[in-house]
């Protein structure tokens, strides 16, 4: 595999400044790993799963279990156990309650500063719907606290209204580069 050309996931991986999240979640969990796997495995195994677009975690373990490749490009054993759909359950709620995803992307931002990716000199703000996961519900009953999804409504380009249940995301982006600077 070393002699094979470079693929899209290990030069998206190589780039990631993995340490930046396994600090935060070692800051904010007692344990180096869940289920005695190492932290920067599982965070690859999830940057892999958005690359390669495995749809669910399920899937991501199936393929995991499947592909000795992907298995090797995360750093587990070609040959041995993966973790579990409980383990990467348990792990995207610690990244969610820890300060590790917001440190990455600005982290990335930086560094494509750094490499003239991204010239900073002309911005464009956008909104756009975010769909929530979860069964809509009346609007009486939503607490309206920014965390909870709500109802939203706004006009297309035909003047046509379009509804949803969830969020509004409001993103700053360069111009040059198109790649996102903030994401409120």
């Amino acid at each position: 595999m070393e002699f094979q050309q470079e693929t899209r996931l290990e030069m998206i991986l190589s780039e990631i400044i993995i340490s930046i999240l396994v600090k935060a979640l070692e800051k904010s969990t007692t344990t180096k790993g869940p289920k005695g796997y190492k932290l920067s495995y599982l965070i690859y195994a999830l940057i892999a799963m958005q690359v390669e677009k495995i749809q669910t975690v399920k899937d991501l373990v199936l393929n995991l279990k499947k592909n000795p490749v992907l298995r090797y490009f995360c750093g587990f054993e070609v040959l041995g156990r993966v973790p579990s759909e409980a383990t990467f359950s348990r792990l995207i709620t610690k990244l969610k309650e820890s300060e590790g995803l917001k440190k990455l992307f600005h982290a990335l931002i930086l560094k494509a500063k750094d490499l003239d990716i991204i010239d900073g000199t002309t911005v464009a703000i956008d909104a756009t719907k975010l769909d929530a996961f979860e069964a809509p519900i009346p609007k009486s009953k939503i607490t309206d606290d920014g965390t909870n999804p709500n109802w939203g409504k706004k006009k297309d380009t035909h003047g046509n209204d379009v509804k949803w249940y969830g969020w509004k995301l409001h993103i700053l982006c360069d111009i040059k580069s198109e790649l996102p600077l903030d994401i409120l």
